[in-house]
């Protein structure tokens, strides 16, 4: 799972600590597929991926190293020429695995659903909202961010069918409110595709959310405690009661599930370095056997003495690896062969 830094976010104004040759996009292009190569996974979900830059050079370059792609971009408009929006992508290794199903959730399509049906205030206060107040709650939370869902069936003996999505949660550390309430939505549309298939799930993406947020006790612990300071920060009562925040998909982190804890950071520039990247799992049917160590800080500004983006690392973002085997049921082991997912 990796946020790639689109190139549309890509500047000296918000990191003028690296050289603008080391911004540009044929340079950092080529930096993103030498990692590519590097991870070597079976599967990749990528954030910050610009649409242009999906159909001009990491489909055909995805293809050539034995990849089929999907795409799903923002539901924003572009930002000057058309194609200058980012969104997500999923890659998949041609040899190994089968599409069977692809899904994709619009977060601002939900928020409209709700409104349309008098739900998206969420009337903890018992009273019904005015047109006003559902307006001021659609706005808040048309963020224009998306997931993707797909369902994969091994080429091996086993046929082992599962599901991985891919999304990227609002960035704004002021909107705490909508991050949880993306991700509850996502988690409910997940729940909702488990009781019809009950597949073995791998969550990936750029949650935007440090290990002590709402968003990862909930994505974590199945549950959110009434006492979180983030349910204090919900201006339009958007925001479910916590004892809604319940979920039984049981997922589990792959860097705690093999290191104990998250790693020190994933997103590492001059004014914030911190943890928001994860890839979790449904620890009742998928093993993590392995993880990618993030690189210790002192490696990072090795040759350039500055954050990310840099000359070494093309995006702000850390990509995180994982190897994962299915739990065959009924067994105490595992089988189905080896998966990685980067």
């Amino acid at each position: 799972s990796y946020n790639i830094l689109a190139e549309i976010y890509s500047n000296q104004g918000v990191y003028p600590y690296c050289p603008r040759w080391a911004l540009s996009w044929s340079y950092r292009s080529r930096n993103l597929i030498r990692e590519i190569r590097n991870f070597n996974a079976d599967i990749f979900c990528l954030q910050e991926v610009q649409a242009d830059r999906f159909n001009q050079f990491f489909y055909s370059e995805m293809r050539s190293l034995g990849y089929e792609g999907l795409y799903k971009k923002k539901t924003r408009l572009p930002m000057g020429a058309d194609g200058k929006v980012d969104g997500c992508a999923i890659f998949f290794r041609r040899s190994r695995l089968q599409l069977l199903e692809k899904y994709v959730i619009e977060f601002n399509e939900a928020a409209q659903r709700l409104a349309r049906s008098g739900m998206i205030i969420a009337k903890k206060s018992g009273r019904r909202p005015s047109q006003p107040e559902v307006d001021e709650a659609l706005d808040r939370l048309s963020k224009d961010n998306v997931a993707q869902v797909v369902v994969f069936e091994t080429m091996d003996e086993s046929r082992q069918r599962f599901c991985v999505c891919n999304t990227h949660i609002h960035w704004d550390p002021n909107f705490l409110d909508v991050k949880l309430w993306q991700t509850h939505i996502l988690i409910k549309e997940l729940e909702k595709f488990n009781v019809r298939q009950n597949l073995p799930i791998i969550l990936c993406g750029d949650f935007n959310s440090k290990p002590e947020s709402s968003v990862y006790e909930f994505l974590s612990t199945g549950a959110l405690g009434a006492e979180h300071p983030d349910l204090s920060h919900d201006p339009c009562d958007v925001v479910p009661a916590s004892a809604d925040f319940r979920h039984d998909l049981r997922l589990v982190s792959s860097f705690v599930s093999v290191m104990g804890q998250e790693p020190k950071f994933t997103n590492y520039t001059e004014g914030f370095k911190g943890t928001i990247d994860y890839i979790f799992a449904t620890c009742d049917d998928v093993y993590c056997s392995g993880v990618y160590l993030i690189p210790p800080e002192e490696s990072l500004s090795k040759h350039t003495r500055t954050a990310l983006p840099n000359p070494q690392f093309p995006s702000d973002h850390l990509g995180l690896c994982a190897d994962f085997h299915f739990i065959q049921p009924g067994s105490n082991g595992v089988g189905g062969g080896e998966l990685g997912v980067g």
